[in-house]
């Protein structure tokens, strides 16, 4: 459950909503994405992807056709096993088409927070590619498709929806931006590059938050804001009693009332709740969907998954969601939860809920929620989370769980002994009987003793074959025993370990 606590992390930056057309003001493109694929911006050039399909679109100065061919198939050399591919091309009146076979699956084109949770995920590895090289005066467009051998038909079709709706816009629709550099106080090294558009204000940080550590930021601007947030929830009861910690970008406090989720629209009122907290504004549920992910997303979650908890049930929501509020505004959120419930019964029962919950939300008046949107769809694509300072919080992170694992399993039997005992000695008190143990030798013996009587038992020094019950402390026979030897025996209803 942690390791996927932390993996939502690195999954939370993309929304991924079921929106249709993506727009990106920050890049400059537009495109009608199937359900389950995303779109970010890295160094090979614009990559769309299912995370089995992959769409990449660049530009190249190189001028010369044959040495921009050339440099395409010693990349597919280096993507394919020992170097063995097979290669055509055909001239159009407009462009060259590329084709290669032989190719593995192209690990480079993802992010490199999702790369080290490839390790156990079978994918395809017979790739094939087709290059579109598009010319112009100045320089060369390409838009290559990779996709594994056997595709099947809605693959194609999801292929052929991103190929045919991707569009560019122009030079002025598109918003400048800068980077933003957010380092970890902790150790200093670099943790995440933000994009902050022209006309907005950033503030973030690194936050040390239960076994994690990551980043949480917001971006403003006259026009709404971006946000991400950490929300930690641990409640922990036993009998009656309940506490709960209740922590929020790093920020903790104690809450009144157990918090524990009966549905999975709870956690988005509940982030609702808190909203109005701070605020003071009152929202009202548009809608609730479940967030959509790419089959590679769901693969990845699976093959971290934990083993079943013994006493309780690991929980995983993913939702997003539309408020409005009174005076307008909207709030489009999207909330990745894992965590996990548990209850041990017994004459004193215990339970906990202990929940980690990434909340990335847009909120803007609603004739600026497209273009809030644009802008989030560029912010997403551009964000760069330092792949060696993500190695180093995993470190920590698993340290750190390993510890709490170790105390949680202490925890879960010392509440087994303690119901049994209890049970014991419940049982003993019922039955009139008890438990006594010579402190010299050890022995235990089980004996008959009504539950209202509060005398001790004494045990005969020299054959011991004789234990004397409803000795009274201080009284004259317990002077006399001590005088001629006899021993006080230690006494227990729940018996001894």
């Amino acid at each position: 459950m942690r390791i996927i606590s932390l993996l939502f992390l690195c999954l939370a930056f993309s929304f991924a909503l079921d929106l249709q057309v993506r727009k990106d003001l920050l890049n400059g493109y537009q495109v009608d994405l199937p359900s389950g694929w995303g779109a970010k911006m890295d160094s090979y050039g614009l990559v769309l992807s299912d995370g089995y399909s992959f769409v990449l679109i660049r530009g190249s100065s190189k001028r010369d056709k044959k040495e921009l061919i050339e440099t395409l198939v010693k990349e597919a050399r280096l993507l394919s096993r020992g170097g063995q591919i097979r290669a055509a091309y055909k001239d159009t009146k407009n462009s060259t088409i590329l084709y290669m076979e032989g190719l593995q699956y192209p690990y480079a084109f993802l992010e490199p927070n999702m790369q080290m949770y490839m390790y156990n995920v079978s994918v395809p590895q017979d790739y094939r590619t087709l290059h579109y090289l598009l010319s112009s005066n100045k320089v060369w467009l390409l838009v290559s498709v990779y996709m594994p051998s056997g595709v099947s038909d809605s693959m194609k079709e999801d292929l052929k929806k991103v190929l045919s709706t991707i569009t560019f816009l122009p030079a002025s629709q598109r918003l400048p931006w800068r980077y933003q550099q957010i380092t970890d106080p902790y150790n200093g090294m670099l943790a995440v590059k933000i994009p902050v558009p022209q006309g907005f204000s950033i503030k973030g940080g690194v936050i040390d938050q239960g076994t994690k550590r990551w980043f949480v930021y917001r971006l403003d601007s006259q026009k709404g804001s971006i946000s991400v947030d950490l929300i930690d929830i641990n409640t922990q009861g036993v009998g009656g009693n309940a506490m709960t910690v209740l922590t929020i970008d790093g920020s903790s406090s104690r809450q009144p009332q157990p918090i524990c989720f009966r549905s999975e629209e709870d956690p988005v009122y509940f982030a609702l709740s808190i909203d109005k907290a701070v605020s003071g504004k009152n929202w009202n549920i548009k809608y609730i969907k479940d967030l959509p992910e790419s089959a590679l997303s769901k693969q990845i979650e699976e093959g971290t998954k934990p083993p079943p908890m013994p006493s309780g049930r690991l929980v995983s929501i993913k939702k997003y969601f539309l408020a409005e509020s009174d005076d307008g505004a909207l709030w489009l959120g999207a909330i990745r939860l894992s965590g996990s419930e548990y209850f041990q019964g017994g004459i004193v029962s215990s339970y906990g809920c202990f929940y980690n919950m990434t909340l990335r939300s847009i909120k803007a008046k609603k004739e600026n929620m497209d273009y809030m949107l644009a802008v989030n769809g560029g912010v997403e694509s551009l964000t760069r989370v330092n792949p060696e300072w993500s190695l180093h919080t995993l470190k920590v992170f698993t340290e750190r769980n390993r510890r709490i694992n170790q105390m949680v399993r202490e925890m879960l039997k010392d509440s087994q002994e303690f119901n049994s005992w209890m049970s014991k000695s419940w049982a003993n008190v019922l039955s009139d009987q008890t438990y006594v143990r010579d402190p010299s030798t050890g022995e235990v013996f089980r004996l008959y003793k009504n539950s209202w009587e509060t005398g001790e038992f004494w045990r005969e020094p020299v054959f011991q074959d004789v234990i004397l019950g409803g000795v009274r402390e201080g009284s004259k026979l317990q002077e006399l025993l001590q005088m001629e030897g006899w021993k006080k025996l230690e006494e227990s209803i729940g018996g001894f370990k």
